[in-house]
């Protein structure tokens, strides 16, 4: 199992109640300290966990404490590995969740966790919706119905996602959009001799890149004028 693990329901590797017998800063990081109960390593937990639980040499520890001591410990390092994933990039919250399940966390302490980052707005699914939206719009030219089913793919809830295409399609350029890919492919069109062969594949190709069979005909016809000449 991952030593990330939820160590909740886990035995202790000491016989408990015991008491305290050192507490040692580790090496590798300075943030946490091992916890020694008799002489032997008991858990390895954060400085603020110290001062919270007012831990020191010759403090006793039954298995109650210890047990809570090891999911407050499984939060903190949870907590730690979404604020690393979240410096590098946005990240939907269905997303964070299958990571930390693949580590082999509990889902009631990922679904706590997320709820906390939500509640700070470090996760924002919305935000995270629209910018996907406009991200694919400006830079991959998606229409709505491409862009709607790679965000439902990520689990969104359909209220962030129709809100976010909204957002992104209310004063989008249609005629504009479809000029501009229309024209990145009209030799590939050209090849194409029969009149109606061709308007279909037209069509097609922009059925494909999402948008509306009802807003692509409204300009299929300059669409095809506009690759004859």
């Amino acid at each position: 199992m991952d030593q990330s693990e939820d160590l909740s329901n886990n035995k202790p590797p000491v016989p408990l109640p015991g008491t305290i017998s050192s507490i040692r800063i580790q090496k590798n990081n300075p943030d946490r300290v091992s916890i020694f109960v008799d002489g032997v390593f008991l858990i390895g937990v954060t400085q603020k966990a110290v001062l919270d639980y007012n831990l020191a040499k010759g403090t006793s520890i039954n298995l109650a404490l210890y047990k809570e001591l090891s999911q407050v410990d499984t939060v903190s390092k949870l907590e730690q590995y979404f604020l690393r994933l979240l410096a590098r990039r946005m990240y939907v919250s269905s997303d964070l969740f299958q990571k930390a399940k693949n580590k082999d966390y509990a889902e009631a302490t990922i679904t706590s966790v997320i709820r906390k980052f939500t509640d700070k707005g470090w996760i924002d699914d919305h935000a995270f919706a629209l910018a996907f939206a406009r991200d694919k719009y400006h830079l991959n030219q998606w229409g709505p119905y491409k862009i709607k089913s790679a965000l439902q793919a990520k689990g969104l809830p359909s209220k962030f996602i129709n809100k976010a295409i909204n957002e992104v399609f209310d004063k989008a350029n249609s005629r504009e959009t479809f000029e501009q890919l229309v024209k990145k492919r009209k030799r590939h069109f050209l090849r194409e001799e029969d009149y109606l062969k061709r308007k279909k594949k037209v069509m097609d190709y922009l059925l494909r890149k999402g948008f509306s069979a009802e807003a692509i005909s409204k300009h299929l016809d300059d669409l095809m004028k506009m690759i004859k000449g």
